[in-house]
């Protein structure tokens, strides 16, 4: 009967939040010790603080607590430390990775394969993708048909929602179940819903497809498509409602459902090499499925050269007599390649006379904007200008000074000289993480030099913990002989690491960066990084094997 308690109490701590672990701890001494006591609380308490992931991981009771944990823990070490486990793994013939989630790696067809299929005089099947699992070496890929031609730029899989996105060419999009389109490998052997794109395809070529929360919304940069997933009558509606948003200068829609966009507008009868100005616009499309007309927040981003030179010359110690040259043509840069946790924004500038070329950023977590919110409750006025033009739609609407929000933001300048004439970074986003590495090293040389920027970082302590399940364990100590891997992991040469603390509104950040040796001077195809951001996977050109670089254990 002790036992049965035990769990049923398991199963409700389970149930609450972190805070409410942490609060509940502090206030009785019984569910203090059970706290500490239950394995399955520990691995969500650690995971909390050694963040490896966006989403939540199962825990697994048949396998030995500690090394739950400690495997935690040993991949943000492994991340900190540069040292991945480097495989080969091989693919189709004409085939381009599309993605990665879990352990399914997506590829689609190459453009040769695409243009075949096309000039077929008689196909009643096409390739739509190749799905392989990674993790199981024996197991043979499947390739998925459909009946059609599609939009591969538009394909959209999404394992945890048991969802496939397709569009075809002539603008008809099918919702289908993952896991039956796996099974079947036929699109007409499953259950799929259809609807039309509210707009005409031949006159946007390229667009942006994104499933955020029960919502599917599309991206034409200067205006957006929503509808909800679960409606039956398949409605899109627009934003904005009148008009176009033309000087949004890139955009970010998140899982939470938010769309967030950088507002570089044009003031009309004034130069605007002149008088500058930059917001980040923030809207809400969570809840239920409406059109917002106003943002939950307007952010000044510092575009001024006033504002700018001041705070350029304050991180970099720079003296007065050294000018600070900011081109007229140079615009603030919302970096949108990924699916961030954070809005990176940057600003190019050099110094004169003869001076490096550097980069101003601003990065702004997410999880931040509620709390800038709360802090700036300004009143929005609108003064019947709101959407007037369409070049400066937000005129009508006090912006939140960027001296009032700075101090949730992670700012920095660093040297982008290129160190060869020619250097070219690959960049991705994705979760708290940037992934960088240099196009040329690879090209020409056959080096992979990578970099990593971590804004959510956690620092492993040096101490033994005196309770629950790694009691009298080290984190960071160095593991025996007989607890160390099978298969080797790589070591980066010339690694460099780069750490900033955390204080009371951030996380910590660090800089990870290093070269390995690859040997096969092949350009870059195409890089892909899974979810928890602990997966890269690398295409050169003309090589029907990937170079997986793992960060796991």
């Amino acid at each position: 009967m002790l036992r049965l308690n035990q769990d049923i109490l398991e199963k409700i701590l389970l149930q609450l939040s972190i805070y409410d672990l942490i609060a509940l701890s502090q206030v009785n001494k019984g569910f203090h010790n059970t706290i500490r006591e239950i394995p399955s609380i520990q691995y969500r308490l650690y995971r909390k603080l050694y963040k490896c992931g966006e989403d939540e991981e199962t825990f697994d009771p048949l396998h030995q607590p500690t090394k739950n944990i400690l495997d935690l823990v040993q991949k943000e070490r492994n991340l900190l430390n540069l040292i991945p486990r480097i495989t080969r793994f091989s693919i189709k013939k004409q085939n381009v990775i599309h993605s990665i989630q879990d352990d399914y790696l997506i590829t689609i067809p190459s453009v040769e394969l695409i243009v075949e299929m096309k000039s077929a005089s008689v196909c009643d099947r096409y390739q739509l993708c190749t799905i392989y699992k990674i993790g199981e070496n024996h197991a043979k890929p499947k390739t998925l048909y459909v009946p059609f031609i599609v939009d591969y730029n538009t394909l959209l899989v999404d394992i945890k929602r048991d969802l496939m996105i397709i569009i075809e060419v002539s603008g008809l999009i099918r919702l289908i179940r993952f896991s039956q389109f796996y099974q079947t490998q036929f699109l007409d052997q499953c259950e799929q819903r259809q609807f039309d794109l509210p707009l005409d395809y031949g006159e946007h070529p390229e667009y942006k497809l994104k499933v955020a929360q029960d919502k599917i919304m599309i991206d034409l940069r200067e205006s957006f498509w929503v509808a909800n997933l679960d409606d039956d009558h398949h409605e899109f509606y627009r934003f904005p409602q009148n008009g176009n948003w033309e000087s949004n200068h890139g955009s970010i829609i998140t899982d939470q459902g938010l769309l967030i966009g950088l507002d570089i507008p044009e003031i009309p009868f004034v130069q605007n090499s002149r008088v500058k100005i930059a917001s980040l616009a923030v809207f809400s499309f969570s809840g239920t499925l409406n059109v917002p007309y106003l943002p939950e927040l307007l952010l000044e981003i510092p575009y001024t050269f006033s504002v700018l030179s001041k705070m350029i010359r304050k991180l970099r110690n720079i003296p007065k007599n050294v000018k600070i040259i900011i081109s007229s043509k140079q615009q603030p840069k919302i970096h949108t390649n990924g699916n961030p946790s954070f809005i990176r924004i940057s600003l190019q500038y050099h110094l004169w006379p003869s001076g490096p070329v550097e980069e101003l950023n601003i990065v702004i977590p997410i999880n931040q904007l509620s709390a800038i919110k709360i802090e700036n409750k300004s009143k929005q006025w609108i003064k019947g200008r709101t959407w007037r033009r369409s070049s400066h739609p937000f005129d009508g609407i006090e912006r939140i000074p960027f001296q009032k929000w700075k101090h949730r933001s992670h700012i920095w300048i660093e040297d982008i000289t290129p160190k060869e004439p020619s250097m070219i970074k690959s960049e991705i986003q994705i979760g708290c993480k940037v992934f960088q590495i240099d196009n040329i090293a690879l090209k020409h040389r056959g080096k992979l030099y990578l970099e990593i920027t971590d804004f959510n970082h956690r620092e492993v302590g040096n101490r033994k913990n005196e309770y629950g399940v790694l009691k009298d364990v080290k984190l960071d100590c160095v593991p025996d002989d007989g607890q160390r891997p099978n298969k080797p992991r790589s070591i980066p040469r010339h690694h460099s690491l780069l750490k900033k603390p955390s204080n009371d509104y951030l996380s910590g950040r660090f800089k990870s960066s290093g070269e390995f040796s690859l040997g096969l001077p092949k350009e870059l195809d195409k890089v892909i990084v899974d979810e928890k951001g602990q997966k890269l996977i690398i295409q050169q050109t003309g090589d029907e094997k990937l170079w997986i670089i793992d960060f796991g254990v």
